[in-house]
């Protein structure tokens, strides 16, 4: 199995890369804290603000009144959800 992922057949060189990797990404992510708003650490404890609604991209349709739009037009038993009209 490790051969075909391309591993070697001792693990310990792998492990010692991925948990250098991973304390890294701890480390960058520790030291973004003190400056984030929406996160605290109370008590020991991770406290998130609660975040707003996302705005639907500009690029793509409201998905809601384009999903209904479709299955209105639709006539395969296929469609999901259909408008009580």
């Amino acid at each position: 199995m490790l051969t075909a992922l391309g591993l070697e057949s001792e693990p310990a060189g792998h492990l010692v890369e991925l948990a250098s990797a991973l304390h890294a990404a701890y480390v960058q992510v520790a030291a973004g804290l003190p400056g984030n708003s929406v996160l605290q650490v109370v008590g020991g404890k991770l406290k998130l603000a609660r975040l707003g609604k996302a705005e639907e991209p500009s690029l793509m349709p409201p998905s809601a009144s384009w999903w209904a739009a479709c299955c209105r037009r639709s006539t395969s038993p296929s469609c999901c959800w259909r408008s009580p009209s």
